[in-house]
Parts: C-alpha cells; structure tokens; sequence
C-alpha cells in the first residue's frame, strides 16, 4: 500500500484543521536496537490518592491523529498506549532510546527498511476489547491518512518514505520504508502512534467526520486511565483502568485544572492546591523556588520566537524581517524575563540539541535597521502580532519588541487570543506575526528543520521557502557522517538566520513544579510527563 503524498496532505491541512481546532508545540523521543525483547509489566504501588494537576493552557483536542500541543498530548498518553515506550531522556542517549510497550518484540530486516512487530497478547482496551495486530494497523493508516500533526510524527517528517502498515496476523505487524531511517522507533513511540480500538471508533462514526468528532472529546485506548469529566478550557478528569495489563498507577485518578492567570497559578502551587504544575512563567517559577517549593527544570529543545508570516506584507520583503530582527535585544529580554531558566541563541537550532552551530548573538542595531527598510522603500510599517492567552511572558516579550520595533518607525499591535482562535489563525497562515514557544517531538534538526523552515510544509508557519535550504535539509538527513552534517546544519542555520523569517528570542528550561513531596516525576525529551509514574506527597 502506498501512503498519500506529501503534497496531498499538505494541501488537505487547511481544510482539516478548519472542522478540527488544534493546539500546537510540539514534540517525542525513543529510538532502539534492531533486535529487541522484554516485559511490560508495571508496578502495582498506587496511593490511592488523585493526582491534581495544573495546565496554563486549555485543550482543543484528544484525538491522537489531530493533537500538536504538549498538554493534550499529556491527556493522549493517559489514555493510550503505543508499541514502544521511550525512556526518560537522561537513562537514554539524548533520550532516544526505547522499551517494550504494547509490543513485546520486535526486529529488523532487509537492511533496516522493515520492521515487525509481535505484540504482546493479555491487553484490553479500556472497553474490554481484546487488542489485535488489526487495531495497529487501523490506527497507524489513520494517524497517516487524516493528514494533520500526526501525519508529519509517524512518518518522523517523511511521509513519502513511508511505505506500509500490514497486520501479518492477530499479534503481528511489519512496518516497511523505502529508506532506512534511524528516527523511525522514535516515532512509533511518539503519542501520534497511539493504538486506537478500531471496534469502538468504528461505532461511533469509524473514519469520517463523526468519528473523528467523537474522538476529539473520547477515549479509545488501553492506557492506564479512562476519560471521566472533559472541560477542555477548564478541568479534565482520568480514572485509572481498572485491570490495566502494566499495573496500577502510582496515584488513585489524576484531575486537571486550566490555569490561564500566572498569578492564580502561583497561589495555586504555593497553597499546595496541586501535586504537579505546568507552564510556569520564568518569574513565577523563580518566586515559587525562592520561597522553597520544589521544582524540576531540564534544558529543552524547545523555544521562543517571534514567527512573521513571508506571503503576508510587510514581510514578503526580506528586508523588513531582517530590519526587525536586528534589533531584538535578545540579552535584555532573556535578562529581564529569564530569571536564570533561559539563554538566548542564534539560528533555528536550540542548543540542548545535537548539531548546535552556536552562532553569534548579534548585539541590536537600528541604524542597521533603519537602512534596510529605507532600501526597502517601507514607512509607516504596522502590524499585527498574535499571542496565546495564558502566555504571560510572551505578552510581558510583546512590550519590549514594541518599544524596539517603534524605535525605527515600526508600529506592532498585539492580539490576545484564546487558545483554539490562536491555533485555527498561526496553523491556517492567517497570522501576520506571532510569538510561540515551539519545539520537535523527536530532538533531532533534521525532524525538526524539516517542518520549521522546509518548503511547502504544513507546519512551516512562516510559510518560508528556500531551495537551497531544503537541498542542504535532503542531504543532511540520511548523512551518515557526523562531521558532514554538522557542517550542513551550520549552513541551514546561516542562511535562515540571514533570510530572517522569524527571529529566535531564546531556549528555556522545561520547568515543572512539584509541591507537597510530590514523587516519581521523570524528564522525557517530548516534555509530557507520565502521569500514571507520578505519586502525590503527603500535603
């Protein structure tokens, strides 16, 4: 079987994501050997106690296909399970190693290109279906076919080499690529990869616009929790499965609460109100450490910038973009806004990923600035920058850059938006600018450059376009030497920080904080914890 090509899906995203709202930050990790076997079993030690968790942000979506925000995928991987399981990412190489999960085995063969799968045969979905190698199959084609954030995951950014799906019989199933591509287990770890209960979605609507409209506020897994309540702009409800095949959950149920207000959000956490908070704002992650609460903070691959659309004026002029980027001031903002969690940074690639070219950070310069949009023939420049609501610091970001912007006749507005009216305008191109943190699911530039600055794709916001960059991306992909391609990286970064579509405003730490003697919390490289892991203190 032949998958769609890039193309196609490229041209359905629009349409897609006009019936399906997404949020999106996105991110995995998880690679393997070629020979691989082990149990699955887990831990029966829960608490009994309920997990209280908090959000900044609201949800859009739980269907796995359509999910690109690090909190669904949070929800997701509740409710799910994937053939593999990725390891925390300080026990692996850069995270990227993977354990069993629903399969209990798996090997490779014809030079790397094929991949099978023996799946383990005491689960159940949550429903009381039994899982079969149909399900896996049902799942990985749709997670493919529907063409949203999915599609670009499982395919680890190559949808055209990705050949087929097939179930061999009722336990097995062979995965086949044209190429051999060492990312491929990282994707089949990945939340996208979720295997859904084809019996249970086919009742409710199977692969049309029901189904998928079911699926956004329903579960269908065999995860360690079931969908209780299901408030996506406020609260969300799990119950552990009873009879999960991997063991009871550290904790008795986990709710989740949106907190789009930083201050609430601190109160929230100083009062012990919350087991686990995400989406901390630098300055309030630093006041909750100063007055003694417990945080976890890794360097991450993902970042802040400030994205600005190429096809919209005044940005189809190089010039224009280039002029505002010259004078961001990169140091001041990450030391006015950073408290210490964040370090500013030149080019697409962050440097808690491999290949890190560690450019030079340009001081600001408006005279520079100013000479570009006079060659421009540009005045009186104004536009609009859309920020996600709860995003404090993106809007504390948004007054320094009006101040700078204004300094060279630049006058930028700023559009404060809820969470789905945010994604429905960055993901549809409608934005003129925006400011978002943004990062892969898999910690690799070529996963990574392949959807933030190649031609043509759907998650290429800026809607940037350089051939020469794509030919360097092509090449360094499959480039098994490292100095070759870090030399390839170096030069992508060199002419994407020269082409200017967006400007890189910094890399921040992923922080969590973890009031109350809250234990069993684990950094994974796609930044969503394992809820089921996580045991609530004694507060």
């Amino acid at each position: 079987m032949k998958w769609p090509e890039g193309s196609l899906w490229t041209a359905s995203w629009g349409r897609i994501l006009a019936s399906v709202a997404l949020v999106c930050t996105a991110l995995v990790a998880g690679c393997g050997g070629t020979d691989t076997s082990g149990g699955g079993g887990g831990e029966s030690a829960s608490t009994g106690k309920k997990l209280r968790v908090a959000f900044n942000s609201g949800l859009s979506t739980l269907d796995p296909a359509f999910a690109c925000d690090r909190y669904e995928y949070t929800v997701i991987r509740t409710l799910y399970d994937q053939l593999v399981q990725s390891k925390p990412a300080k026990e692996g190489e850069s995270g990227a190693d993977v354990d069993p999960m629903l399969a209990e085995s798996w090997k490779t063969s014809d030079g790397g290109k094929v991949t099978t799968f023996k799946l383990r045969k005491d689960v159940k979905f949550a429903s009381g279906n039994p899982l079969t190698a149909a399900d896996v199959e049902f799942s990985i084609r749709r997670a493919i076919d529907k063409g949203a954030c999915a599609n670009y995951v499982v395919t680890a950014g190559l949808p055209d080499n990705f050949e087929s799906v097939k179930a061999l019989d009722k336990h097995t199933v062979r995965f086949e690529l044209k190429r051999p591509d060492p990312l491929f287990l990282e994707s089949i770890a990945s939340r996208a990869s979720s295997i859904l209960d084809s019996k249970l979605l086919k009742q409710h609507g199977g692969l049309g616009p029901r189904g998928d409209q079911w699926l956004a506020a329903n579960g269908a897994g065999s995860g360690p929790y079931t969908l209780g309540t299901y408030r996506p702009d406020s609260e969300v409800e799990l119950k552990p499965n009873d009879g999960y095949w991997a063991g009871e959950p550290k904790n008795g149920g986990v709710t989740v609460k949106i907190v789009t207000d930083a201050s609430t959000l601190e109160t929230l956490t100083k009062s012990n109100q919350a087991d686990l908070v995400l989406g901390l704002p630098p300055k309030t992650a630093r006041d909750l450490a100063n007055s003694g609460t417990e945080l976890a903070e890794d360097p991450s691959q993902f970042t802040t910038y400030i994205g600005f659309n190429n096809k919209k004026e005044p940005f189809t002029d190089a010039r224009v973009r280039q002029a505002l980027a010259a004078v961001i001031p990169l140091d001041p903002l990450v030391e006015r806004f950073g408290y210490g969690f964040a370090e500013p940074f030149a080019g697409p690639i962050p440097p808690a990923m491999d290949y890190y070219p560690d450019l030079p950070i340009p001081e600001p310069d408006a005279e520079r600035a100013k000479q570009l949009l006079a060659e421009a023939g540009k005045e009186n420049i104004s536009f609009t920058v859309d920020i996600e609501n709860g995003e404090t610091t993106h809007s504390e970001m948004a007054t320094v850059l009006q101040d700078a912007f204004r300094e060279i006749g630049v006058d930028m507005k700023v559009n404060t938006l809820g969470s789905g009216t945010f994604t429905d305008r960055v993901y549809n191109f409608k934005s003129e600018s925006y400011i978002i943190d943004d990062g892969p699911t898999i910690n690799d530039p070529g996963y990574f450059l392949g959807y933030l600055v190649r031609c043509g794709d759907a998650f290429n916001w800026t809607q940037y376009c350089n051939k020469e960059v794509d030919k360097r991306l092509e090449e360094a992909r499959f480039n098994l030497d490292s100095e070759r391609r870090a030399t390839l990286y170096k030069e992508v970064s060199e002419v994407v920080v020269e082409d200017a579509p967006y400007a890189s405003i910094w890399a921040k730490d992923h922080i969590v904080a973890l009031p109350g003697g809250t234990t069993g919390y684990q950094y994974f490289a796609d930044q969503v914890p394992r809820l089921w892991k996580i045991a609530p203190g004694g507060n």
